[in-house]
């Protein structure tokens, strides 16, 4: 079975090649998602929007997952699974990705609920999250939908289907 993983820069480079332009958005499915392959392909100039699929082995570990983690936008907060929020506490770059970081020690420290979240004895559950990507990538699959659904509907179908 071929996998699209390891795959993003490779085509990214060929639309570029193709379009003999560099600074080029790219929008992908999560079935692209590598760090390697978003670093390489901003590295070239362009723009990269794929969202993140989980690959943090949480369940395999016995841990929460990272989805039981609810993001708050409004106050740029997370809400652990214990009900505690966890702020945004710093930026940090990890393989050249820049990443906000959410932790609330003390929580975390006096937390009944610990063992069920971190296989660390010291150290909080750290969240950590894209900077400014997801408003954007929402919008690009927004428009693409409806640009597809127009394409099969044609423009007067999809008002009409709006409109019931």
């Amino acid at each position: 079975m071929t996998t699209d993983r390891g795959q993003l820069t490779l085509v990214a480079e060929q639309v570029q090649d193709t379009l003999c332009k560099k600074d080029i958005t790219i929008i992908a499915d999560k079935g692209y998602f590598s760090r390697i392959d978003i670093k390489a392909t901003q590295d070239l100039g362009m723009t990269v929007n794929v969202p993140q699929i989980d690959t943090s082995g949480a369940e395999k570990k016995g841990i929460f997952n990272k989805s039981l983690f609810k993001y708050d936008k409004d106050q740029d907060i997370y809400i652990c699974p214990a009900g505690e929020e966890l702020p945004h506490r710093r930026d940090v770059t990890e393989r050249g990705l820049e990443l906000k970081v959410y932790v609330n020690h003390i929580a975390c420290r006096d937390c009944t609920i610990r063992h069920k979240c971190t296989t660390s004895s010291k150290e909080p559950r750290k969240m950590k999250r894209k900077n400014n990507v997801s408003i954007e990538m929402n919008l690009h699959v927004l428009a693409y939908n409806l640009k597809r659904m127009m394409t099969i509907m044609g423009t007067s179908g999809l008002m009409e289907a709006i409109r019931q």
